[in-house]
């Protein structure tokens, strides 16, 4: 009987599952069609009726069925659905707030929205390559630059194999006046390799990257031209010397396992498989389909897509291809597509999804989205960044999007394609929520707010609170922050945010950054460490508060301030700002527009505390910090992230509220270090491979003796000033070694005292840096010879001068006279980071050698970014330069 009563009750039990797990209106299943009614979850016994095979035909059936007084639901069963265009939601797909349209996936099973096509037929060569010949590439109809392998994305063959190239030169711009093409050193550009046009060149513009397709190279002039300009003629998008760049898709440097190319012309695909990958074996997707779903509202003639969920569901494999003219954009890439986009969409929510392997973003919300919900996603293995919201829409009026929540999704492993895609870019939109997100692996900014550079209004009354964000920028590009923000924002907040580990690759790398303008923004709750440039930086705004948050373990500075507004720029209060290396206050503190009090200072490396070289006193007197103490906060354990304070914290008697530790992201640990490791979602498997791009922030060492260039050309890797002449050129007048040297040759008619003069950018913020060179001074040639910091360029560290009358002089110091018109050489070294001292070595080698120890340079220099060379006189003059070498070790 009691066995009789189990059966009874397990039967019971398993018709209830069934009974739940195939409660909807609609089904989709990959083994349906699309002729059927679309009611039952599987085919019937004669398969006269089923469910349908396409989200398309459910998404007609749940418009012909749409009542206002029930909800429709559509279960859309495993397996993957290969779309062959963009799945389009117009608002007759619409449901109502009390009767919403659900799309999403049976009980236990994944299925996917794939943009991708999926590849078969391989042949093996003999050398185990596969290889696979496709009608639509060689027709011209289809092309691709990203290719899976079960569920990994694979990469076409790149030089150098690790690191990057260095731009050698700029050249003239293009036919529209903006940059075309720069000069290489040697032969690092080829113009005999395969499909040339097709080749790209990656090159780092300090906070974004631009991928270039070649058009011409000039193997004489060692000189590449592109197809197309970049966006304009300004920093952040010319080819300036010294900026990595990277080769990419050449067929000639295919091999290594993982790699593969495809000849367009040919249609062949050539795949170099991994140890242990078989045709037979392996799920190999190519995208070709660039939006996946669409929400297309017209917000114009109040026509909405509204109410509509999304739910369990997977997209993939989006496609992004690069145009005919290449790509270059200023900021965040923001200009490029999603794999999902909504225009005009209210009260529709995404939840509990994945977006993964997209060509460009994940998710944008663009003109008059309001009210939306992106929810417990998670967006990975992204060709760009994660979600957009508002980019280039209205900021006032019926087109404005706001009002949209962004809840607990994982953002990782983006910028594989564009590495200045953003986590969450919010450009023109307020009263937005983005609360418990877990953001990383990312190689520019983790959330970015506004986009504006004027002082006008772009976002404003947005709440980020409650994020994990880390490991972004990577040494890859610069000026990035893990949240940003941009123009007047009353009403933001950034509140209870955990950000930490964030590097750049030549300057920035902050913990928050509010640039541009960014006004009344509050700050407050935040805890920021293990940043490169400090965990706050404020550029140029005005009437910020921040308060009451943790700053800690900058390696270069804590806070940094950058350009002068009228009014106060922040109030700055019940801080915590603890440090070892490097140094408190960075950047521009004079004009003392700002208000510092009852904050907690300390140095853990036990050096004394200075405000922008100032004595605690000497800033009170400023009217600053006139109640705050400097004293050891007694964290639980800050070296492994743990900033819990002691009962007894001297800044609990500040008034310093503690942060509350959990809640950072989508988990709660209570030590916030630990949720590193635990919020790698297991279905991000093959996104956390080998990186996308090279961390770029260890310096490249210079060796230049000027052979093998031609005279008359421009030094390579160095950036010139010439003023109003042609006065810095390789030459083969004189030589101090071989038969070529650069000649500096000043006019005395300069619009400034200091031109011509070559820089060499070269950061390091650590170790001995050694520098020399050979230099032979002509009558009325005037030297100088300087290593520099960008924030206080007045300030140098070595600064070494030889005037017109041969004395040299180290910053400012008579040391003694050297011979004119004889080659003389300069060897300087310099400790800087946490050993520094504040002196260098000179050593002088003429006709006799003389060694200068501990020469003291300016109080200010505190890393170096530039080494200058400058002809320095007011008198016309020559000079000579010969054997330049820059190295550092960082072990001494």
């Amino acid at each position: 009987m009691r066995a009789l009563t189990f059966v009874a009750l397990i039967f019971a039990l398993t018709c209830a599952v069934v009974v739940a797990e195939t409660k909807a209106d609609f089904f989709v299943a990959t083994n349906g069609n699309d002729a059927w009614s679309g009611r039952l979850s599987a085919p019937n016994p004669a398969r006269t009726d089923g469910p349908f095979a396409t989200v398309d035909r459910a998404r007609l059936a749940v418009r012909n069925a749409r009542r206002a007084d029930r909800p429709i639901s559509v279960s859309i069963l495993g397996g993957t659905y290969y779309l062959t265009r963009t799945l389009t939601f117009e608002p007759e797909d619409s449901g109502t707030k009390d009767a919403p349209v659900v799309y999403s996936a049976y009980p236990g099973e994944r299925p996917i929205i794939s943009g991708g096509k999926r590849l078969t037929g391989w042949k093996v060569d003999s050398r185990g390559w596969w290889h696979l010949t496709i009608p639509e590439v060689k027709s011209g109809e289809w092309n691709f630059i990203s290719l899976y392998v079960n569920g990994e994305r694979r990469y076409r063959p790149r030089l150098p194999e690790s690191g990057s190239y260095t731009v050698a030169n700029s050249v003239s711009l293009g036919p529209n006046g903006k940059p075309n093409g720069f000069e290489f050193a040697t032969d690092e550009i080829k113009g005999g390799w395969a499909n040339l046009n097709d080749v790209e060149a990656l090159t780092i513009h300090l906070w974004n990257m631009s991928r270039m397709r070649v058009q011409t190279v000039d193997a004489q002039s060692h000189q590449v031209r592109f197809t197309g300009e970049t966006s304009q003629n300004a920093d952040f998008a010319q080819f300036n010397p010294g900026q990595p760049f990277m080769v990419e898709n050449v067929k000639e440097s295919l091999g290594k396992p993982g790699e593969w190319y495809l000849d367009r012309p040919t249609g062949e695909l050539i795949y170099v498989p991994k140890k242990g990958e078989t045709p037979e074996k392996c799920e190999v997707i190519a995208p070709r389909v660039d939006q996946l779903v669409r929400l297309n509202g017209d917000w114009r003639t109040g026509r909405f897509v509204s109410d509509i969920t999304f739910k369990g569901l997977t997209f993939a494999h989006s496609q992004w291809c690069t145009p005919p003219e290449g790509h270059q954009f200023p900021q965040s890439d923001a200009v490029v597509a999603s794999a999902i986009i909504a225009n005009g969409s209210r009260n529709c929510r995404f939840d509990a999804c994945t977006i993964t392997h997209t060509g460009a973003y994940g998710i944008q919300l663009d003109d008059a989205c309001k009210f939306n919900t992106i929810e417990n996603c998670e967006l990975t293995d992204l060709g760009a960044g994660g979600i957009k919201v508002g980019f280039w829409a209205p900021t006032d009026g019926d087109g404005q999007t706001g009002y949209n929540i962004i809840r607990g999704n994982l953002i990782a492993h983006g910028g594989r394609i564009f590495a200045a895609g953003t986590g969450i870019l919010v450009a023109s939109s307020d009263h937005n929520r983005i609360e418990k997100n877990d953001i990383y692996d990312l190689y520019y900014t983790g959330i970015s707010l506004g986009y504006t550079w004027a002082d006008s209004v772009s976002a404003h009354d947005n709440l980020v609170q409650d994020n994990h964000i880390h490991d972004i920028g990577q040494g890859t590009l610069s000026d990035m922050g893990g949240i940003y923000t941009l123009g007047r924002s009353p009403g933001t907040v950034i509140r209870h945010n955990l950000i930490h580990d964030i590097r750049s690759q030549l300057y920035g790398g902050w913990g928050i950054y509010l640039d541009a303008l960014s006004s009344e923004i509050t700050v407050q709750d935040n805890l920021v460490y293990r940043t490169d440039e400090g965990a706050l930086h404020h550029n140029r705004g005005q009437d910020n508060v921040v308060t009451n948050n943790i700053f800690a373990l900058g390696s270069e500075t804590q806070v940094c301030r950058s350009g002068y507004e009228n009014g106060p720029s922040f109030d700055f209060q019940r801080n915590i700002v603890y440090w070892k290396d490097g140094y408190l206050l960075g950047r521009e503190w004079s004009d003392n527009h700002f208000k510092f009090d009852h904050n907690v200072y300390w140095n853990a490396g036990r050096k004394p505390v200075e405000f922008n070289g100032l004595s605690l006193d000497e800033w009170r007197a400023k009217g600053q910090d006139a109640h705050s103490i400097i004293a050891d906060p007694l964290f639980a354990n800050p070296e492994k992230g743990d900033f819990r304070l002691a009962s007894d914290s001297p800044a609990l008697g500040m008034g310093f509220r503690p942060i509350e530790m959990a809640g950072f992201g989508r988990q709660s640990p209570s030590v916030p270090e630990e949720s590193t490791s635990k919020s790698r979602s297991k279905s991000t498997r093959g996104a956390e491979r080998d990186r996308a791009f090279p961390d770029l922030s260890k310096p490249v060492p210079l060796k230049l003796d000027f052979e093998g260039i031609e005279p008359g050309r421009r030094p390579p890797f160095c950036a010139l000033d010439e003023g109003n002449q042609v006065a810095i050129r390789v030459t083969d007048e004189d030589a101090a070694s071989g038969r070529h040297s650069l000649k500096f040759a000043d006019d005395g008619k300069q619009q400034y005292p200091w031109q011509p003069f070559m820089t060499y950018r070269y950061k390091q913020t650590s170790g001995v840096v050694r520098a020399s060179f050979a230099v032979k001074v002509m009558p009325g040639g005037h030297l100088k010879h300087e290593w520099r910091d960008i924030d206080k360029p007045d300030q140098p560290g070595p600064s070494v001068v030889i005037d017109s009358d041969g004395k040299l002089y180290a910053n400012g110091k008579y040391l003694q006279t050297v011979p004119r018109e004889k080659w003389i050489r300069l060897e300087i070294a310099c400790r800087l980071g946490a050993k520094a001292d504040g002196t260098y070595m000179l050593k002088v080698k003429s006709d006799d050698t003389r060694t200068y120890k501990n020469l003291k340079y300016s109080q200010g220099f505190h890393r170096l970014m530039t080494l200058y060379w400058i002809a320095d006189g007011s008198e016309p003059g020559v000079f000579y330069l010969d054997d330049i070498k820059v190295c550092a070790d960082e072990r001494s």
